[in-house]
């Protein structure tokens, strides 16, 4: 009997070590100090939900209505989150749960500037443009803000016509928001998603990329983003290059209850978030594409995935950013198979506060496929995410050596995508491993304990 607790005793040890071991490897990553997600199982009644709640010592609770059981808990300050996630892995109610991980907008290398818009005709906009110039659909950017009184950028701007015809410091249109005539600000929790100047070599990085999807055309001034005509809906998730898992859920669920179709990503991390996956691959349900920029690393996705570029999922596109000479930027992360395309992402001119600038990375890689996604949206409405994904990467230019870097071997072209009128059946998957640490994210079980449960039950077995 002695030898079989001993036993039991070490089964309990290894398990208790081992929700120990993922939980301190989830908070090796950036993270906020006093945050944990946490997603319940399907049928788990609201009194066990309050009494989890109570039992971490949460002072705030948000739930997301894109995924559903997802909630945001705040704990109190100093609280040990360690103690709280090991906590929450282990109650049998819990699906799973993790830190609410930090995300960064990518950083701008330091390359030669080319003042110009090269980007456009490389990938063949010119052309792309006598079909269609505009896109009746809602893209959301999801970034720093956008300066939304831009000169280049105004007329283009999603409004809310129920708060900017409304009373200020209320909620007009009843979605839990005030103010929000242009979007949101999700980290400083108001109503202005303004790009304000922040005097970081990435400030003005959202209305940059919000210039390059839907700079306005034909008007005599600045420059031209791949949509002339199109609803950019401003959703501030980032500060000074910083922001979270968190508040870019919230971002994309504000976004798609407004009706946005399309969502920009030129930010992350090498974490996997079960929360962030969930809401994209919800989104997916809802009809909504996302476009990720691959990352700015100069390294192979394959092998250290980048998130959420990284998600293997249908309504996902990673991009990669190239040179005026059809090269993979020296900058750039790549990824034969988790990357699936490049765009011109060097020395791109688009629009700041203020002004114009030329920017390099992924992040300006990605709003052109966002773009080229609106004009495909526009013209072909009835097609999936997956769908207008296959038709953007069969009609790729094909690039010498693009095979080893991306999935589709080729660089974005507009032209040939917007007339491509045959059906789309090819799926273009890919997307890097889940990268995910813990036993309750898929395909990644710790079976360490299975030694001492084969000793207890051949030990049982034998004393019968």
């Amino acid at each position: 009997m002695k030898i079989f607790l001993f036993l039991f005793c070490i089964l309990l040890s290894s398990l208790f070590s081992q929700s120990v071991k993922e939980v301190d490897a989830m908070l090796s990553f950036n993270h906020k100090a006093n945050d944990l997600l946490l997603r319940f199982k399907e049928g788990t009644s609201a009194e066990i939900k309050e009494m989890i709640f109570q039992k971490l010592g949460a002072i705030s609770v948000k739930e997301y209505e894109l995924v559903t059981d997802l909630y945001l808990v705040t704990l109190p300050a100093r609280s040990d989150l360690k103690s709280a996630l090991i906590w929450a892995m282990d109650n049998e109610e819990v699906m799973y749960s993790e830190p609410n991980y930090v995300r960064n907008l990518f950083k701008e290398p330091n390359d030669t500037l080319y003042q110009d818009i090269w980007g456009l005709k490389k990938i063949k906009a010119p052309a792309a443009w006598d079909v269609s110039t505009q896109s009746s659909f809602i893209v959301g950017v999801i970034d720093s803000g956008i300066t939304y009184n831009h000169e280049d950028l105004a007329a283009n701007m999603w409004i809310n016509t129920a708060e900017q015809n409304g009373t200020a410091d209320n909620d007009d249109d009843g979605n839990g928001y005030e103010d929000d005539i242009y979007g949101y600000d999700f980290a400083n929790g108001d109503g202005d998603p303004m790009d304000e100047p922040d005097g970081s070599e990435i400030q003005y990085h959202g209305t940059h990329v919000a210039g390059i999807i839907g700079a306005l055309g034909n008007n005599n001034l600045g420059v031209v983003g791949v949509c002339w005509n199109v609803k950019l809906m401003a959703l501030k998730s980032y500060q000074n290059g910083t922001g979270s898992v968190a508040h870019s859920i919230e971002a994309l669920q504000y976004g798609i209850k407004k009706g946005a179709k399309i969502f920009n990503m030129s930010y992350g991390q090498n974490v996997f978030s079960k929360s962030e996956s969930d809401a994209i691959e919800h989104a997916n349900r809802k009809g909504v594409l996302c476009i990720a920029a691959a990352g700015n690393d100069s390294a192979n996705n394959d092998v250290n995935p980048m998130y959420p570029a990284s998600y293997s999922l249908p309504n996902l596109i990673s991009v990669a950013a190239s040179n005026e000479n059809d090269q993979l930027a020296d900058f750039s992360n790549f990824g034969a198979n988790s990357v699936h395309l490049m765009a011109p992402g060097v020395g791109i001119f688009s629009t700041i506060g203020g002004g114009y600038e030329a920017k390099n990375g992924t992040s300006m890689a990605a709003p052109y496929v966002t773009g080229c996604s609106a004009l495909l949206f526009h013209r072909f409405p009835e097609l999936t995410p997956e769908q207008i994904r296959g038709k953007i990467l069969r009609n790729v230019t094909k690039l010498p050596g693009g095979r080893q870097n991306t999935i589709s071997n080729g660089q974005i072209n507009i032209q040939q995508a917007i007339n491509d009128v045959q059906e789309v059946k090819k799926n273009y998957g890919g997307g890097g491993g889940s990268g995910c640490t813990s036993s309750h994210c898929p395909n990644s079980t710790s079976w360490d304990f299975i030694p001492y449960l084969f000793l207890l039950l051949l030990f049982a077995w034998k004393r019968k």
